[in-house]
C-alpha cells in the first residue's frame, strides 16, 4: 500500500461505475465462478495478513478502513459472478491501474 492507494482505488471504481462491461469480461459458468471465488479468498487472505490495519475480517465481512467498503466474506454462490469479479477488480485497483496492458 502506498500513499496513492485511495486515489487509484477511486479512479478504478469511477471507471467501473461508468461501464463495468468494458472493464470486466468473463464466461459465466461454474468453472469461472469457482475460480473467481477462489481468487477472492486468496486475495482476502493476503490482504488481511499483509495489511491488517487496512483490511480485516469481522462477522463475515471484509472491511477496508481506507475506503470504508464492506464486502461479505466468503462471497458464496449467492453473489453474482459479475459482483465477485467487481470485488476483485476494486480490491486490486492500486495494482491494476498502474499496469498498461
Amino acid at each position: 500500500m502506498d500513499s496513492n492507494y485511495k486515489r487509484y482505488h477511486d479512479l478504478k471504481v469511477a471507471e467501473l461505475e461508468k461501464d463495468i462491461d468494458a472493464h470486466v469480461q468473463y464466461y459465466d459458468d461454474a468453472v469461472t465462478k469457482d475460480a473467481c471465488f477462489e481468487m477472492l479468498e486468496e486475495l482476502t487472505r493476503y490482504l488481511t495478513h499483509r495489511y491488517p490495519r487496512i483490511f480485516y475480517l469481522a462477522d463475515g465481512v471484509l472491511h477496508n478502513t481506507v475506503t470504508g467498503e464492506k464486502l461479505r466474506y466468503p462471497a458464496g454462490w449467492s453473489l453474482s459472478l459479475s459482483r465477485a469479479c467487481q470485488h476483485w477488480v476494486v480490491l486490486t485497483a492500486n495494482q491494476t491501474t498502474r499496469k498498461k496492458h
